[in-house]
């Protein structure tokens, strides 16, 4: 998360070299702050506050409360981080009520989180050395043609938040991945754009996007949505060096072989993602990408016999499986690659083992559970340092997984969410 890293660093560094700036309630102003960063995590911001700090010097601005149009109080020609992610309160007027010509140097803005926000104005396009716009999980649906004005954007992260229980996936994660509709040439004319998603697809024109997007080789992270049986055909990757790629389904598709058919270059994608309700286990597609890293699935109907095919996968490092059944008597992990990191999710009873000695470099799991979830052997990863359970289960399960990892070296840390069973 940007605003991590920024707070992050912010407060690593030492107050007094004039650097940093935090407002957190705590402070007992006597002279005038000529800071270059400022973090305000305190929502109670006080005349005083405003007049003791100089804006006009600050290189980055980052906000953790409610949203205050003081905040932007006069020309930050020196700005170039504008970190408003979950700013609460922002809405489209606050938003249009900015001077973007007041911040001319602005090269990273994040509106991440804030749902208020349906609309970007067009006073916002341009901003020329903009190259980094973050806009999930906003209300915004679609893009203005305006955002082609933005030529050194490199990065444009889009996509709606949806309630958990939309009755259309079984992620356990508040989605960001529902897209958004994109102008025509997008790609084509901000030459610098490495990462673009999520992208609706789904609707008028998708199918001319998706092309326009097989033909952009620029390429390094993409994310689509609305992926169905009639424009399935139609996705491809740009003959480049993506590594990344998550794809959004919706509709009832029974067939996945079409699915990424004319792939060439492949080696460079480490990260994919498929989410919807999937019918059918894509295992023509996974066994494309035989380098994959980081593996997410979002299914109908898991099957043990799927687990052949992630087997496959040797190089794989994270992996997240969520879906509403699963066919067969247990779920075995049994993978030779390197895992560090693995979650699953079943909305059904689900009995989760592991085999002795495979997995031995897992430090991660995290399992969402259900009523009669079984996990057993946990006793057989030694590198595991962290355990997760989520979701309705007993006390006894609880107890048991307690036990298993009580038995292993460096007391694994248990953290538990529970939502009690009625």
């Amino acid at each position: 998360m940007v605003s991590g890293f920024f707070h992050e660093y912010m407060v690593s560094q030492p107050m007094q070299d004039n650097l940093v700036y935090v407002i957190d309630g705590g402070q007992s102003l006597t002279s005038q702050r000529r800071e270059r960063h400022l973090s305000v995590q305190h929502d109670k911001l006080t005349q005083l506050h405003m007049g003791m700090i100089d804006f006009s010097l600050l290189r980055s601005l980052t906000v953790f409360v409610e949203w205050d149009s003081r905040l932007v109080p006069c020309k930050m020609v020196l700005l170039q981080v504008l970190d408003l992610e979950d700013a609460v309160e922002l809405t489209d007027d606050e938003l249009s009520s900015i001077k973007w010509k007041w911040l001319p140097r602005l090269k990273f803005l994040s509106l991440r989180g804030c749902q208020l926000v349906s609309c970007l104005p067009s006073s916002l396009f341009g901003l020329e050395h903009l190259e980094t716009l973050d806009v999930k999980g906003t209300s915004i649906a679609e893009l203005p043609r305006g955002i082609n004005k933005l030529q050194k954007l490199q990065c444009l992260r889009v996509g709606r938040a949806i309630p958990l229980d939309d009755g259309q996936g079984i992620s356990t994660e508040r989605s960001y991945n529902y897209g958004v509709v994109v102008p025509l040439g997008i790609v084509g004319k901000l030459k610098d754009l490495h990462t673009i998603g999520v992208v609706n697809v789904g609707a008028a024109g998708g199918k001319a996007v998706l092309k326009n997007l097989r033909d952009y080789t620029g390429l390094r992270k993409l994310g689509v949505s609305g992926i169905n049986p009639g424009n399935m055909r139609w996705l491809s990757l740009p003959d480049g060096k993506l590594s990344s790629l998550s794809v959004r389904f919706e509709g009832d598709i029974e067939d996945y072989s079409g699915l990424l058919h004319d792939v060439r270059y492949n080696d460079h994608l480490s990260s994919l993602k498929l989410y919807g309700p999937m019918r059918k286990f894509p295992a023509e597609c996974i066994k494309k990408f035989e380098n994959l890293r980081k593996l997410t699935l979002e299914m109908c109907m898991l099957a043990a016999k799927d687990m052949k095919v992630i087997r496959h996968l040797h190089e794989l490092s994270v992996l997240r499986l969520f879906f509403n059944q699963f066919q067969g008597d247990k779920l075995n992990f049994k993978l030779m690659s390197p895992l560090k990191v693995l979650e699953v999710a079943c909305k059904s009873r689900l009995h989760v083992t592991f085999k002795k000695g495979w997995m031995d470099e897992l430090e991660v799991l995290k399992v969402d559970c259900s009523s009669g979830t079984q996990i057993s052997d946990l006793e057989n990863l030694s590198s595991i340092n962290q355990v997760c359970l989520r979701g309705s289960f007993d006390e006894i399960l609880e107890e048991e997984v307690r036990r298993q990892i009580g038995n292993l070296p460096g007391a694994p840390a248990l953290t538990v969410e529970w939502t009690p069973i009625e």
